[in-house]
C-alpha cells in the first residue's frame, strides 16, 4: 500500500495572526507492541495483525489568540 499526506514536519499555518495547528503522524503497531513511524510519503507493507494509525493534522487558527481571562 501507499500513504501519501503531508503537514508532518509543521502543522497547517494559521491566518491573520492564527497559530498553526498541530502536525499529523502514521505509524504501524505490531501485534508484539512494536511502533514503526511512518514517513508523510511512504509505500508499506502490513504483516497479520499489523494495525495502521493516521493522526491527521489540525487546522490552523484564524485571528490572535485571546488572553484568558
Amino acid at each position: 500500500g501507499a500513504l501519501i499526506s503531508s503537514h508532518r514536519a509543521f502543522g497547517p499555518p494559521g491566518l491573520a495572526g492564527g497559530q498553526a495547528g498541530c502536525p499529523g503522524a502514521g505509524w504501524i503497531t505490531s501485534p508484539d507492541g512494536t511502533v514503526r513511524p511512518l514517513a508523510a510519503n511512504a509505500a508499506l507493507s502490513l504483516g497479520p495483525g499489523d494495525v495502521i494509525c493516521i493522526r491527521t493534522p489540525g487546522g490552523g487558527g484564524f485571528g490572535p489568540p485571546q488572553e484568558a481571562g
